[in-house]
């Protein structure tokens, strides 16, 4: 019996070096097919949404053939998918550099470029996506928002036609022409797209609260809280949506309201120093000094706005504090 397990051991030993000798000799002699392997788990791992895996296999395909142009493309849109923007772009540029001109290259390179606010080189990009491929939605809505960034909305609003009428049924374009239609003061053409933008997309949390917003500053405060309800019933992880309602409530008189609200804004966003002096003003309103002061000190150390420092140290000398 003895005898049988050690032989046993001895044959799997064998096995395994035979094995390793194989791939030695595989990866040895055919680092191509190697490395078209791992490629495919790369894109595998892309497509599922696992990023850090993706640059794992991307970067064991480089190892073998550091020139494979398409495992730049994977590793970019990976690095893009963890908000590492100076990385994708440079594995874009090395990606087109080996010879990729594929219109998605581009239109991926430019977002990375716009994500970093680099707005022209963002249009560059887009522009050669489009003449590539000349039918995209997705790019003329990218370039549309990037126009909108750069206040041409004039442009912006053309790009977004266009996507519009390549994607009829897509609820972004809609959303994003109507963040220029308010950005323009035409409020009601504004309107019209965040509800068409619904109607495409029942749950589109963002589009409830841009209605809602109008509505707010329009001063229908009914309509506004409706629409915000909806937002964060929706996605109920967005410090805007709570932060807005805060508003809703405190310019109807709801003080304690707003302040919960302010404060699940700041359970999302700590740093947010609009809701902190917005918090600190409903505090005051509750007599609740010591609260109030607390609020106003943190947006003095959040704020590089003089308007607004002055602003603060002046409730805070009304409060009876003193200040720097």
């Amino acid at each position: 019996m003895k005898y049988q397990h050690k032989y046993r051991i001895y044959v799997l030993w064998l096995l395994l070096a035979v094995i390793i000798a194989i791939l030695y000799v595989n990866v040895s002699h055919d680092p191509t097919g190697i490395a078209h392997v791992y490629y495919r788990i790369a894109g595998n791992a892309l497509d599922a949404g696992n990023n850090e895996k993706a640059i794992k296999y991307a970067n064991y395909v480089l190892a073998l053939q550091p020139d494979y142009a398409p495992a730049y493309t994977v590793r970019g849109q990976a690095y893009q998918g963890m908000y590492q923007y100076n990385q994708a772009i440079s594995d874009f540029n090395r990606a087109i550099e080996l010879g990729v001109t594929d219109a998605y290259t581009y239109y991926t390179r430019g977002k990375a470029y716009a994500s970093l606010g680099s707005f022209d080189q963002a249009i560059q990009d887009f522009d050669e996506s489009i003449r590539l491929r000349p039918n995209q939605a997705a790019t003329y809505h990218a370039r549309g928002l990037v126009y909108y960034q750069k206040q041409d909305y004039d442009r912006a609003i053309e790009d977004l036609n266009e996507a519009i009428k390549l994607a009829p049924n897509e609820a972004d374009p809609y959303y994003g022409r109507g963040l220029v239609y308010q950005a323009k003061g035409n409020f009601d053409q504004a309107l019209a797209d965040y509800s068409q933008a619904i109607e495409v997309n029942k749950t589109f949390a963002l589009a409830y609260y841009a209605r809602g917003l109008v509505y707010y500053n329009q001063g229908d405060y009914e309509k506004a809280m409706s629409e915000v309800d909806f937002a964060i019933q929706y996605e109920s992880s967005n410090a805007e949506d709570y932060y807005l309602r805060g508003l809703i409530f405190a310019a109807q008189g709801d003080y304690s309201q707003a302040v919960k609200d302010y404060t699940h804004a700041l359970d999302q966003n700590p740093i947010y120093e609009d809701v902190y002096y917005s918090r600190a003003l409903a505090y005051q309103a509750l007599d609740m000094k010591v609260e109030s002061i607390n609020d106003f000190r943190k947006v003095l150390e959040l704020t590089s706005d003089m308007d607004r420092r002055q602003d603060v140290e002046q409730h805070l000398q009304g409060l009876g504090e003193k200040t720097p």
